[in-house]
């Protein structure tokens, strides 16, 4: 009985950290492409890009709000350096 616990403990922690790794290595893409996207828009727009007529001003603060919020890629990376065990 104390071996099925252990063995259920066991695959939870684990399932845990590849949770979290997997979850901080998406982040870390998301906002990469993000921030690539919304930059290239904006320069491939010119100046109407970043106007008030325009919505994607609303998306290029969007993704930097985002990234300011939820971390910057850098410490996404940490976090999956740190769910690795390195």
């Amino acid at each position: 009985m104390g071996g099925s616990r252990d063995s259920l403990r066991l695959r939870r922690a684990i399932g845990g950290a590849l949770g979290a790794l997997a979850c901080a290595a998406a982040k870390a893409y998301a906002g990469d492409a993000a921030r690539l996207v919304c930059g290239e828009a904006v320069q491939m727009h010119g100046g109407i890009g970043f106007t008030w007529e325009h919505d994607l001003h609303f998306f290029f603060k969007r993704a930097k709000t985002l990234e300011l919020h939820y971390g910057a890629t850098e410490t996404q990376l940490e976090r999956v350096l740190a769910a690795a065990g390195y």
